[in-house]
């Protein structure tokens, strides 16, 4: 959201920090996910690659449509791609999810239109 910030200002708070992250890149990604069995991921459960913890899960609920559980996991930029596996350490294993881009509910815009 680069377009928030008003670069041309001399100094303001925080211009520092934001020049430091604008330099280095992105390193998290805030994804969306469903899970692909019926377990549901905690909120602050880790996200896994290669068995080291890389991300969290954020939030993650049991989607009423479809019995899924769905929700927002920080992950790594490198692995933070649509339909991408992401594991997720839930109830002490490892679960798989699929990171999707698209809206949760109604992604072709079906019922809205109805």
């Amino acid at each position: 959201m680069a377009w928030v910030v008003k670069w041309d200002k001399e100094d303001f708070i925080g211009k520092e920090a934001l020049l430091s992250v604008q330099q280095r890149g992105l390193r998290q990604k805030l994804v969306g996910f469903v899970m692909r069995d019926t377990l549901v991921a905690e909120e602050g459960s880790a996200v896994v690659s290669d068995g080291k913890p890389v991300g969290r899960v954020t939030s993650a609920r049991v989607n009423p449509s479809t019995g899924k559980c769905i929700g927002l996991a920080w992950a790594p930029i490198e692995i933070a791609a649509d339909g991408a596996p992401l594991q997720i350490r839930v109830h002490g294993g490892l679960a798989v999810a699929d990171i999707i881009s698209q809206p949760f509910y109604d992604p072709e815009g079906k019922r809205l239109r109805a």
